[in-house]
């Protein structure tokens, strides 16, 4: 090779190992060469020369980076030698575009396009529309992830019931076209797993229909962008629109977000209210526990976990989203039940929650063991009686301690003033004393030091 390959580089920030549909393992590319294409032979711009050794001739690569994570090019035959602009011209307008999806190494996945889940939808694969039932899409934990929930409908041959969670990858746009790059997993085909079942390309247009906000996607039928012209036009077309939620305008009260951060007595749970009181967080650094299934969700084509899916927010299950959807009674400020719409992980439905104010400092609350899909179901059968308490506690954290089966936490109380500031009363040191149990009622002892 002469010294005009020695000049000629990728860029940097391709280097690693790429998929693309119909190559057989995945494509390794350095700062000078591209697996199965050749060695970096000259550049200009887009347009690079590549040498294939095996094959002693030349071919011309235009590519183009989308996205961190996504490469698209076109390509000549491999050829003798000649010049860069002389091969290249060989390149006509409708020459096929391949595109390469990043593997290795793998870049974070990015926050959905499609605001504000959830969404009903109805959908196309050939055969006419299906919209009635309506499908429905519902948000994850992790803004990267949607759950797409496929309804069946009788006189369209080609509809099923099915589970789908989309990973939302890359996302750019060509003038006015927005395209997004996924990966889909199906839960009741559990044998396809492999990268070209899994990536898919969309086109998506965000419009208003009747005042809502509408999504109209177009799904390419490969792991490939090709075909796709127009949201409208796919292997699979979809439509969602925005459900006008009540949740949307209920807040939770006042006194119980007077303190925006509250713990658990063994501090291993965080509790954060935010939006505007509307929602509250929980975070849970302990190791995995059981993710609860819709009670109303029997049906195999619902059953989430039960088709395969195994997300890394759903195996450690470390944050729940609540979002106040009603409130069904309040005494006193001092006691109130809450039905609340709840996502952990990639499931939600809707819990019953009941707060009990004991101090300016100390809250208990109560939460249905049950997601249902109807808010109204949520809170139809509770009983405070068969339901564990927890305390949270609005308090600094000087120390704990175990003696005796009995666990002891020294604190200082927090001060939330009318501008929200916050400091902790130095002044006062409080002694927690209690004991986990899995019975209802849990002993809190409390004692000023």
């Amino acid at each position: 090779m002469d010294v005009g390959t020695a000049r000629c580089q990728f860029k940097q920030n391709w280097q690693g190992r790429w998929f693309q549909s119909g190559i057989q393992g995945l494509i390794l590319i350095n700062n000078t060469h591209i697996e199965s294409k050749g060695e970096c032979y000259e550049e200009q711009g887009d347009k690079y020369l590549v040498y294939d050794k095996s094959e002693d001739c030349y071919r011309c690569l235009v590519l183009h980076e989308k996205h961190s994570s996504v490469l698209q090019y076109k390509e000549t035959y491999c050829e003798t030698k000649d010049s860069l602009a002389e091969i290249c011209s060989r390149i006509v307008g409708d020459a096929a575009l391949y595109s390469m999806f990043r593997k290795y190494p793998e870049v974070k996945p990015l926050d959905c396009p499609f605001k504000s889940a959830p969404f009903t939808f109805g959908y196309n694969r050939g055969t006419g529309d299906c919209s009635n039932p309506p499908s429905r899409a519902e948000s994850c934990t992790d803004d990267s992830r949607l759950v797409l929930k496929y309804q069946a409908c009788p006189d369209v041959p080609s509809s099923e019931s099915n589970v789908e969670e989309l990973i939302c990858l890359a996302t750019w746009k060509e003038g006015s076209t927005k395209y997004l790059i996924g990966k889909i997993s199906q839960g009741n085909r559990r044998s396809l797993t492999s990268d070209e079942d899994q990536y898919r390309c969309f086109i998506y247009q965000k419009g208003k229909e009747d005042g809502k906000i509408v999504y109209s996607i177009a799904q390419s039928g490969d792991a490939t962008c090709s075909g796709l012209q127009s949201p409208t036009e796919g292997s699979r077309t979809m439509k969602l629109t925005i459900v006008d939620d009540q949740h949307k305008r209920c807040r939770f009260p006042e006194w119980i977000t007077t303190h925006h951060t509250w713990v658990s007595l063994d501090h291993h749970k965080t509790f954060k209210f935010a939006q505007k009181n509307a929602t509250l967080k929980i975070l849970d650094d302990e190791t995995t526990r059981p993710i609860r299934i819709h009670q109303n969700f029997a049906q195999p084509q619902f059953a989430f976990q039960d088709l395969g899916f195994e997300s890394e927010d759903q195996k450690q299950n470390s944050e729940m989203r609540l979002v106040c959807h009603g409130i069904l009674q309040q005494l006193d400020n001092k006691q109130v039940q809450i039905v609340a719409h709840v996502t952990a992980g990639c499931d939600s439905g809707y819990v019953c929650m009941m707060f009990y104010k004991r101090d300016s400092n100390i809250m208990e609350i109560q939460q249905s063991n049950r997601y249902y899909e109807n808010a109204d179901e949520a809170c139809a059968t509770f009983d405070p009686s068969e339901i564990a308490y927890t305390t949270l506690v609005a308090y600094a954290c000087h120390g704990s301690w175990e003696e005796d089966g009995l666990t002891y936490v020294i604190t200082t109380p927090i001060v939330t003033t009318r501008r929200s500031t916050i400091h902790q009363d130095n002044t006062l040191r409080y002694c927690f004393i209690f004991q986990l149990s899995n019975q209802p009622q849990e002993d809190v002892i409390e004692g000023g030091l």
